[in-house]
């Protein structure tokens, strides 16, 4: 999570981990950011660091323990303004590996108090397909000109969304949460002791991030919006921007750039390149699609088959960087395109 994306500013990036396991477990986390971030400070130090692809290991995490990796960095200037910047997380144990990705876009004059959703969503009708899990961040700064004590955020779920897969993914400090039943979420940071940005900036940056998936009944094009309302001690309450994502089963050729509806290429997949994880969303037309991706010299690579609309591409699956050429058979189409892989 990102405590602002302003051009030039420094930003604190958390990194949230949690064991929701009952045994004990060793980890290996590694960290990939945009090359145009400089990264100032790493909490705890990184033991190995390469082109801003950061290694860490994590020793006897606890069941229901969490920890945090915390980055300071300075975000680009204005040249990259409106660019998409993405952070990417692998954490690999004994018995499994978890991926997550974080987009987020530059800006040059911004309210530090902000909302954000991902997977952002794609072109200007903001489509987001349904079976993705939306994340929610709620970022907010000290911006007086004296110590906060208390910050409250007031979160209303919209009806579209399933309120039983709500969860608290991570925050910046300590955080009481609460739910009604129409979906009202209060998040209390008690006690917080937020110091003014004119005091200290990185440490005057707060956030939550919570994650929530949609009714499986949504109808399409169902736009699901959201809104907080945050209160520094007694002060009156700051709104944030409102997010919006219109739900659909498949992005429509419109929002990728493609007139035909079922031919889709390397713009589908996202994100683009294949760090550690990406996403190739297609309409399946049969019951079952087959995926096959060869390199440059025709050698297969990576097959695959789901009945489901979308295939998701891990980097360990390839043994080089470069470019790859996939085909997704789906009935009697045929879908083709490129997989850049760093």
């Amino acid at each position: 999570v990102l405590s602002s994306t302003r051009c030039n500013e420094l930003s604190s990036v958390w990194f949230t981990f949690s064991n929701r396991g009952t045994t004990n477990f060793l980890a290996e986390v590694e960290i990939k950011i945009d090359n145009a971030l400089k990264v100032q400070r790493s909490y705890p130090l990184f033991e190995s660091n390469n082109n801003n692809d950061f290694h860490y290991s994590i020793s006897n995490l606890t069941p229901g323990s969490v920890r945090q990796i915390k980055l300071n960095v300075i975000n680009p200037d204005f040249t990259r303004m409106g660019d998409t910047l993405y952070y990417y997380s692998k954490l690999t144990t004994g018995e499994a590996i978890v991926y997550d990705t974080l987009a987020v876009v530059l800006r040059c004059s911004y309210d530090p108090n902000d909302k954000a959703v991902n997977p952002l969503p794609v072109g200007e009708e903001n489509y987001t397909l349904k079976r993705e899990t939306l994340k929610y961040t709620v970022r907010f700064q000290n911006t007086g000109n004296d110590t906060a004590f208390y910050v409250g955020i007031k979160d209303t779920l919209d009806v579209a969304l399933d309120l039983s897969t709500f969860k608290v993914l991570g925050s910046s400090h300590v955080v009481n949460t609460s739910m009604t039943a129409s979906g009202i979420v209060s998040f209390d940071f008690n006690s917080i002791i937020l110091p003014d940005s004119t005091t200290n900036e990185p440490e005057s940056n707060g956030f939550v991030t919570y994650s929530v998936k949609a009714k499986n009944s949504v109808p399409e094009n169902t736009v699901v919006k959201n809104t907080a309302h945050i209160f520094f001690d007694q002060n009156p309450a700051i709104i944030t921007n409102t997010t919006e994502s219109r739900l659909v089963s498949y992005l429509p050729s419109s929002a990728v750039g493609f007139e035909d509806e079922i031919v889709m290429t390397q713009k589908s997949m996202f994100p683009q390149p294949l760090i550690f994880k990406s996403v190739l969303p297609f309409k399946n037309t049969s019951s079952k699609a087959i995926l096959t991706v060869v390199d440059v010299s025709g050698k297969t690579i990576l097959n695959k088959e789901t009945e489901s609309d979308s295939f998701t591409l891990y980097r360990d699956e390839f043994e080089a960087k470069g470019m790859y050429i996939y085909n997704i058979q789906t009935g009697a189409e045929s879908i083709s395109g490129k997989v850049i892989v760093e």
